[in-house]
């Protein structure tokens, strides 16, 4: 099985309902910090919240992951998420 490091976060502004989600999936931790800058992924979402956004971008990461055979850890800020 394969072991997956996931980092997620996202900042949105409620005035707006605009935000911004990043990740960055870590399958090889050998890789440079050059290379891993480049694996970074964002996306802008429209009508969400701060705690939609952050469940919105974890599901978009979650999906991105090809290896689904994958023990995958998950980093967030996020204390809906951790809960």
């Amino acid at each position: 099985m394969k072991n997956i490091k996931l980092f997620t976060d996202s900042s949105v502004n409620p005035q707006e309902k605009i935000g911004f989600g990043s990740f960055l999936i870590i399958e090889d931790e050998k890789m440079t910090f050059e290379n891993l800058k480049k694996t970074i992924k964002t996306k802008k979402f429209e009508n969400t919240s701060s705690t939609k956004l952050e469940l919105q971008t974890l599901l978009w990461a979650l999906a991105e992951i090809k290896n689904k055979n994958s023990l995958i850890e998950i980093y967030t800020d996020c204390q809906n998420i951790i809960n």
